[in-house]
């Protein structure tokens, strides 16, 4: 998988078709045979496509996930993943979890506190 962080459009390949997803228009075939062709020029002389779906994109302001209790008394929330929840919702889920009961969580998600204001930085993506 191709992710192009700066405007979130990105491409894989699965089962011989190559699949697309992009932050505008998903009929706007020729944007995103551009962002093919800056980033893979090959990629970029197939045809239009047969078919395609379109949906929300779950996002927060900082792109990172809302996590753990809310100031709502008893409501706690695991939400707003970006499609990082694959990777992350285990561990965010155990964590929770422990939370809930009040064990100690094996990884500390203190950082993704649903009430924050300012934005995480990720030191990973820097």
């Amino acid at each position: 998988m191709l992710l192009e962080v700066e405007s979130g459009f990105h491409f894989r390949e699965r089962d011989g078709r190559l699949l697309l997803m992009a932050p505008y228009e998903p009929d706007d075939w020729p944007s995103h045979r551009d962002r093919l062709w800056h980033r893979v020029p090959a990629a970029a002389d197939i045809r239009a496509p047969e078919a395609h779906w379109a949906g929300d994109y779950e996002v927060t302001f900082d792109h990172h996930a809302l996590a753990g209790p809310t100031a709502r008394e008893g409501v706690w929330t695991m939400c707003g993943f970006s499609g990082h929840g694959v990777m992350q919702s285990p561990a965010v889920a155990a964590s929770l979890a422990a939370m809930l009961v009040g064990a100690t969580p094996p990884v500390d998600i203190t950082a993704l506190d649903p009430g924050r204001t300012a934005p995480l930085v990720d030191t990973t993506q820097l």
